[in-house]
């Protein structure tokens, strides 16, 4: 494969380089997944487990019903580095889960969907 220029540096394929990382071994696999524990063991009121190594956590240790403005920071935070969350066992009314949507932003309501 030929090489790409950008600028002065340049980027040269290399063969089975996302195995090597993904197995962890040249170390670089590991650094990241190390880095990635340290980050989710910073939250303080919530509990993340991570579920795949590309995306996705459950978020546990929180009722969705009742949120202070420090959790719901601590969710929306886990939401931005995962990209997918879980949460299960959550009874919400529908004005709760409303509620709870509607802190992330404005709701969009599909034309064609019937809505809350």
């Amino acid at each position: 494969m030929a090489a790409a220029a950008i600028g002065t540096a340049r980027l040269t394929p290399v063969a089975g380089f996302c195995k090597t990382l993904a197995s962890g071994a040249d170390g670089a696999g590991l650094t990241a997944r190390a880095a990635r524990e340290e980050t989710v063991a910073a939250y303080r009121r919530i509990d993340v487990k991570p579920i795949a190594g590309a995306l996705g956590a459950e978020i546990c240790g929180v009722d969705l019903g009742t949120l202070d403005d420090a959790t719901f920071a601590e969710i929306k935070a886990a939401w931005l580095q995962h990209l997918v969350v879980f949460f299960r066992d959550q009874s919400l009314s529908p004005e709760q889960q409303l509620a709870f949507a509607k802190r992330f932003g404005e709701i969009h309501h599909h034309p064609f969907m019937r809505g809350m």
